[in-house]
């Protein structure tokens, strides 16, 4: 936590983050104070009001210090959550905090205080702890609006576990969810209850979380798992993960194709039960011809698929690095379409 008009923290806690550029969200004291900054319509100052109390993604009015949101047009606002927030407005000259999880990059949230000073312990001023333990990580959901409408772009606290109904039994169903941005989900009858945001699983940290996550959910819920879901890419940590689940407790496992997930996904939630046509724009995805898919036109429904479309398929020099150094495209590129 920072204030957010003064730009020296802001750049200090951006330093402690390994943060570069990724926007941070910040705290209001009150509606008002948000209103001083931001343009709010009424259906993002309901939400931005409503005991959900996300992260909404507001056009900016007034620039906050240089660091919080480096230069784009909206801003991620939230208003108070708990006591102590309108405790810490009470005591501060400042209606605005810059809000961020406590760990370092790419890390799970911090929920030891032992941990928390051990790692951090060099660089922040002031701890507050709690006398209770926390049991369980959250994060901020976060939302925007489009057409007037609100879009999750990350469902956690103040949305989990709030199930999701569907038209046909979910009963003892546990999907594991992909590697990137994961999330699981477990089913109980006709609801699907998905896990809150878990990161990218891409170290022991995060990954033990989404074990222990897992764990959690099937107990609290009483979920007596009788078929597993994962993703169709063999070297994901949550596919493998499936794979020794399975085999230790002798369930069967199917394995989803990325891009038919999603699909069936947006029709959950448009409560579709038919044959649709979906254009899925997402990023890689392991596909059935164990190559790597990536924007597609499918016939589908919720148990199968046929790939009518795709974009031309392109080396990928390096595999998943290329997503990170995105010049390696530009050569594959150049190396496919100019003449030798």
């Amino acid at each position: 936590v920072c204030d957010a008009t003064n730009p020296k923290a802001v750049a200090k806690l951006r330093a402690l983050k390994q943060r570069d550029s990724k926007p941070f969200a910040v705290l209001f004291s009150s509606l008002e104070a948000a209103k001083a900054y931001t343009y709010l319509s009424k259906e993002e100052e309901a939400l931005l009001s409503s005991w959900r109390r996300p992260i909404v993604l507001l056009k900016q009015k007034r620039a906050l210090a240089e660091g919080v949101n480096n230069g784009l047009a909206t801003l991620g606002c939230m208003l108070p959550s708990q006591p102590i927030h309108y405790h810490w407005f009470d005591q501060l000259n400042t209606d605005v905090l810059v809000m961020t999880s406590g760990n370092c990059h790419s890390e799970p949230i911090y929920i030891a205080p032992q941990t928390a000073e051990e790692q951090l312990g060099a660089h922040v001023s002031l701890f507050i702890h709690h006398n209770r333990d926390i049991q369980n990580r959250v994060d901020d959901s976060v939302v925007a609006f489009t057409a007037r409408k609100p879009v999750v772009h990350r469902r956690s606290r103040g949305y989990v576990p709030e199930p999701l109904f569907t038209p046909k039994s979910m009963d003892g169903i546990v999907a594991f969810g992909a590697e990137l941005c994961n999330t699981f989900a477990v089913g109980k009858a006709n609801q699907l209850i998905v896990s809150q945001h878990i990161g990218d699983l891409k170290n022991w940290d995060t990954f033990a979380f989404y074990q222990e996550s897992l764990t959690r959910f099937t107990e609290l819920f009483h979920i007596t798992p009788r078929v597993l879901a994962c993703d169709m890419h063999p070297e994901y940590l949550s596919s493998k993960f499936a794979l020794e689940y399975a085999l230790a407790k002798d369930l069967p496992l199917i394995h989803v194709q990325h891009h038919h997930a999603h699909a069936a996904a947006c029709m959950l939630e448009h409560k579709l039960d038919e044959e649709v046509l979906a254009i899925i724009l997402d990023g890689v995805g392991y596909g059935t011809d164990d190559t790597s898919w990536g924007g597609e036109i499918l016939r589908c429904d919720y148990s199968k698929f046929t790939r009518l479309a795709h974009f031309t398929s392109i080396s990928l020099p390096g595999g998943d690095i290329a997503s990170h150094e995105p010049w390696r495209m530009a050569v594959a590129y150049v190396h496919e379409l100019l003449p030798q």
